[in-house]
């Protein structure tokens, strides 16, 4: 035998051990109660579920291990009380005085036996114990904590941590920025690990020391188009899942609902929310500061804002023409307007047959050499006679209709009217 076998011999698993010790004093009904307490403690210290279940497993073997070995000895003890009696039965004067001694010896080792034999401890019992006991601690140690975070899942720097354990923080995985999750309650990652990518909103619940991904994706938020009904107003952003990036034109309460908010972005591609209620509407909060509110000019021309808006450009009075950004928004005086036909997030669709806003995009200002008093002169040289003259008159008429129809009440047509060659196809298209 190898000093290694010797040593494994002699030794025995300080668990078992230990258990085995609490359960071998349980020969009252009080004492089985007070034996389970002390195993079910014991095991509940072990943190791991597997080994704590392999544990319980093994407890309960070594139980009914101690007891078949037991049964094993009360039955040969029997068997060599039989053959004691016969060999009494044989013996002489001189060896019988022996052999009853032997007799008597084992006879009194049974009761003995029977009384080491211990209790039943089955399996499921024991399991049930443990998890109630775990359970218990769990409730226990809640009760007794200082939570990191209030009810309302702000971080609170004041609040201490159990020392035995050290600051929970400490915990927090180094792809996640702690500073923002304290003070936002969320962190945005994108980090390239051996597992794959982690991209998306995260955060990290130091009760639990663990992390918790709220959002496979990002948000940039881009501007809000203000409504006069608040219901009918609408927020404009742009998703990234760090393989595809979507633009989105979503309905404003989208924004504070993850139901609506996922119709939207499963229309788009991998965009999912993993987080709670809560954890969502913090980043919404965050990210609602970040939007420029915006007026929607549904009909292009004259604004009453004091400018003209047209597909391409603004032109304001006194100041000239302006250009829109890419989101098809310009600034006037403090305010920002949303010209949708200028949007890049439509222009994608001007080549196919579902372009919304087909009719609107010849409504564009084009820069040109030729001047009014140019075009005039052109228009009574082709038209001459005064004829000329009528189709100019009507067009002059018609940029500024709405300054001549209230006083006129009417506004005639020129086809109906006019005679023949008076320039009523020709002078409109020049």
């Amino acid at each position: 035998m190898t000093l290694r076998d010797h040593i494994n011999s002699i030794t025995q698993d300080a668990v078992l051990w230990q258990c085995m010790k609490y359960w071998r004093t349980a020969l009252t009904t009080i004492d089985q109660q007070n034996a389970t307490r002390d195993i079910v403690e014991l095991l509940c210290v072990i943190p791991q579920q597997i080994k704590r279940d392999t544990y319980v497993k093994s407890v309960c073997a070594e139980v009914a291990k101690w007891n078949r070995d037991i049964e094993k000895n009360i039955s040969q003890t029997n068997k060599d009380i039989k053959a004691l009696q016969k060999r009494l039965d044989k013996a002489n004067e001189e060896n019988r005085a022996y052999l009853l001694e032997l007799r008597e010896t084992a006879e009194r080792n049974i009761p003995a036996l029977e009384d080491a034999i211990l209790p039943e401890l089955a399996v499921s019992d024991l399991k049930k114990y443990v998890a109630a006991g775990l359970d218990a601690k769990l409730k226990e140690k809640k009760a007794n904590q200082k939570t990191i975070f209030d009810n309302n899942g702000n971080y609170n720097p004041d609040q201490e941590f159990d020392l035995e354990e050290g600051d929970p923080w400490n915990k927090c995985p180094k792809w996640i920025n702690k500073a923002e999750v304290q003070e936002d309650g969320f962190s945005l990652v994108n980090v390239t690990a051996a597992n794959g990518i982690r991209y998306g909103y995260y955060s990290y619940n130091p009760n639990e020391k663990s992390s918790v991904q709220i959002t496979n994706f990002s948000i940039k938020p881009i501007f809000h188009v203000l409504a006069e009904n608040p219901k009918d107003s609408q927020h404009l952003i742009e998703v990234d899942n760090g393989k595809k990036v979507a633009i989105l034109d979503i309905e404003s309460k989208a924004m504070v609902s993850i139901d609506v908010m996922q119709v939207y972005l499963v229309g788009s591609g991998n965009f999912v929310i993993f987080g709670s209620k809560a954890a969502y509407l913090r980043i919404a909060t965050k990210l609602m500061d970040s939007f420029r509110s915006c007026f929607e000019i549904r009909i292009l021309g004259w604004q009453r804002y004091g400018f003209y808006a047209f597909v391409n450009k603004i032109f304001v009075p006194g100041k000239g023409v302006q250009d829109y950004d890419k989101w098809g928004v310009v600034e006037i005086e403090d305010k920002n307007f949303f010209v949708p036909p200028a949007s890049s997030i439509y222009k994608k669709t001007i080549s196919t047959e579902d372009d919304r806003y087909l009719m609107d995009r010849p409504f564009q200002i084009v820069e040109t050499d030729i001047t009014f008093d140019h075009w005039v002169k052109k228009m009574q040289r082709v038209y001459p006679d005064h004829k000329g003259n009528v189709g100019i008159a009507y067009c002059i008429m018609s940029c500024f209709r709405d300054f001549i129809f209230p006083s006129t009440i009417i506004f005639r047509i020129c086809m109906p009217m006019a005679p023949r060659a008076r320039a009523k196809a020709n002078g409109p298209k020049a």
